[in-house]
């Protein structure tokens, strides 16, 4: 699931194993279209002018920026290996990053979507295992990438968490995140002007990394203590002004995290089923995936898993 504000209104795209992307108005959970992406397909969500354009990524298929009003491929990804997909801004230009079976992350600038995504720098690559989650954000001026391979098919994973610099092109820092279990899901923060990564893993283990100088390879990511079930989800927001981790778990609770204090803030929120997706929306909402359904929290009402729900 990801989220970007179009047009001046904030939408939302989700993906289900039936193979369809949807894409929602957040306010009022209006349904604005779907687009065919594939069972094991990846998404986000990007603005071209006025325009929400999915990205889809995923069951090998060559197709990557799709127009929701026509439902046409825009941009072409010239790799067929791509797993997952995310985006950000950066310079105030759409870039998104992808990592691979094949073990690499690479930046595509989404400037022009009349000629096949153009690779943004080179891509990198360090893990020896096929890559499953990614994460990035514009840190510095920097496009800044956190890549993981997850649990691959023979039940083996790599046990490093790798953040790049894709403006470089270069290695920043190597988290040992994964001695126990696979790290299904990552995310990356600008606290104050430096990179803060969280991963989370299936044993429901949440940590919170700093490079160090040199980058050297880290084991000392502070521990965020709570969960009880694999976490599968990670999220950046805001919560009254605060840099904030949402966290969601396989028990139906979603948790939140002070990123400068290390803490846990606010109430635990729980649903009816286990909590797969998390994306923020503006206004410290936060959009949460459970089950079938799709539930808008409004600060105001942290506790109100039913307020603004949009079932399918």
């Amino acid at each position: 699931m990801a989220t970007a504000v179009v047009g001046g209104r904030t939408v939302a795209v989700t993906a289900g194993r039936d193979g369809v992307a949807r894409v929602w108005e957040v306010d009022g959970g209006r349904l604005l279209g779907e687009l065919p992406v594939g069972r094991w397909g990846s998404v986000a969500l990007s603005a071209l002018g006025d325009a929400p354009v999915v990205l889809a990524v995923g069951d090998y298929r060559p197709e990557f920026a799709w127009d929701l009003a026509s439902g046409r491929c825009l941009q072409t990804l010239p790799a067929d290996d791509a797993m997952a997909v995310t985006t950000t801004v950066l310079d105030g230009r759409p870039v998104a990053v992808t990592c691979h079976e094949d073990g690499t992350v690479g930046g595509w600038d989404l400037g022009d979507v009349r000629q096949p995504a153009r690779q943004f720098g080179r891509p990198v690559g360090g893990h020896g295992f096929a890559l499953h989650a990614v994460a990035a954000a514009a840190v510095g001026g920097r496009l800044l990438a956190v890549s993981s391979s997850g649990m691959n098919a023979d039940q083996s994973w790599d046990e490093d968490v790798r953040l790049w610099d894709l403006t470089a092109g270069t290695p920043v820092a190597v988290f040992d995140a994964a001695r126990t279990s696979s790290v299904d899901a990552v995310a990356l923060a600008d606290l104050d002007g430096r990179p803060v990564v969280a991963t989370a893993d299936w044993q429901g283990t949440v940590r919170l990394w700093e490079p160090s100088p040199g980058g050297r390879r880290q084991d000392d990511g502070v521990e965020l203590r709570g969960h009880t079930a694999g976490v599968w989800t990670l999220a950046v927001t805001t919560l009254s002004g605060r840099p904030t981790l949402a966290s969601g778990c396989d028990d139906g609770t979603v948790r939140r995290w002070d990123l400068a204090t290390r803490q846990q803030i606010g109430q635990v929120l729980r649903f009816p089923h286990p909590v797969r997706a998390l994306a923020a929306a503006p206004g410290d909402r936060l959009v949460v995936c459970f089950g079938p359904n799709v539930a808008v929290l409004a600060p105001e009402r942290p506790s109100g898993a039913e307020a603004g729900r949009v079932s399918g």
